[in-house]
């Protein structure tokens, strides 16, 4: 799955993603639509003049480059935060915004692969979390992203370590994983590095 070019999308387009793919319900997959080659809607509702219904005919290389545009752009989010002289990494919001929304990362690739499994009736020829910028973020985040934090993030909303044991398996060990304290991060307004708005004002995930 190789980039053919160095395309960037913004990073609330990144998390419109992340929120789209972890919004589908398996039992019932829904129609999954293209806007502008960057941004993944799965309600027809959400369909405008902009959007291109993605069908199984065309496999599943559309999908897969939008992913790793997504990955991309949290990946240059993160380096921004990891740059900047005003992040405050003794507080404790900050450090389970990152982690949660690491976790969102990392259970994305997971949905996101077996939606297109499921809509191909095939496994696909790469996993998703063996994508270039999947691994490239994931790189980052456990080499040198959470050194920058005395004692690294830790507890059970945290999944570094499983991270890091598993960088070179094909997928994730997601089990061991899971939002554990996805409502918190949902309703709380202050994580401001997880809990981004969109363009509208609205928060990217509703209680269902």
């Amino acid at each position: 799955m190789a980039n053919k070019t160095k395309e960037s999308i913004y990073i609330h387009d990144a998390m419109d993603n992340l929120a789209a793919i972890m919004s589908i319900d398996m039992g019932n997959p829904p129609p999954l639509g293209i806007v502008k080659k960057n941004r993944i809607v799965t309600s027809e509702e959400e369909f405008g003049p902009d959007t291109v219904q993605w069908l199984s005919g065309e496999g599943s290389e559309p999908i897969l480059e939008i992913l790793e545009l997504t990955y991309r752009a949290i990946h240059q989010h993160l380096l921004k935060i990891y740059e900047s002289p005003e992040t405050n990494w003794e507080n404790a919001k900050t450090r389970k915004g990152i982690a949660s929304m690491m976790e969102l990362v990392g259970e994305s690739a997971q949905k996101a692969e077996d939606f297109l499994q499921f809509r191909l009736g095939k496994s696909l020829p790469q996993h998703v979390a063996d994508g270039q910028e999947f691994k490239a973020l994931q790189k980052f985040y456990t080499q040198r992203f959470v050194k920058k934090i005395s004692g690294g993030i830790e507890g059970d909303e945290a999944w570094t370590e499983e991270w890091k044991e598993n960088e070179e398996a094909p997928l994730l060990d997601l089990s061991k994983t899971g939002l554990k304290d996805f409502e918190t991060v949902r309703t709380d307004s202050e994580y401001e590095l997880f809990y981004i708005r969109n363009e509208d004002g609205k928060h990217y995930f509703n209680p269902s």
